[in-house]
């Protein structure tokens, strides 16, 4: 851990890092992640709350109905909420939760964004999500050696 830790000053600045400790949900359960390939896309979204949400009324709106409304969504193979530990809520943070989705290819995420549930998912999270903080990375997932 210590090498690990160590040889990151090679490539991250460091002086930023704010750890976040989280709690993973599995809301479409028992659809699991699947192992990763560098074939799938994963959707990795970093969330920041609306300031007027405490981070328990958050978490359970992401949880509820939130969580309903990504079910329904067509395409998602898989999807994970990583809510921040309630031990850990008080803690600098570098968002207030990570959402993270799987699909099979690009096509399958523009079908979705194309979709009458992605547009009701849109307008919900105008009850969740701080405007203009959505910045989703579309990324490949690999199993490091």
């Amino acid at each position: 851990f210590r090498a690990m830790t160590d040889d990151e000053a090679n490539f991250i600045d460091v002086s930023n890092r704010r750890p976040l400790v989280v709690v993973e949900i599995n809301p479409l359960a028992p659809k699991l992640p699947p192992a990763p390939h560098p074939d799938r896309i994963k959707i990795v979204n970093p969330l920041f709350k609306l300031d007027t949400l405490s981070d328990q009324a958050f978490s359970d709106y992401w949880r509820g109905p939130h969580a309903v409304l990504n079910s329904a969504l067509p395409h998602m193979n898989a999807y994970i909420q990583n809510h921040v530990h309630p031990d850990f809520r008080d803690a600098d943070r570098a968002c207030d939760g990570i959402a993270e989705s799987w699909f099979h290819s690009m096509d399958e995420i523009r079908s979705l964004l194309r979709s009458e549930a992605n547009a009701r998912l849109k307008a919900d999270e105008a009850h969740l999500i701080k405007p203009g903080s959505l910045a989703p990375m579309v990324c490949r997932e690999y199993r490091a050696l």
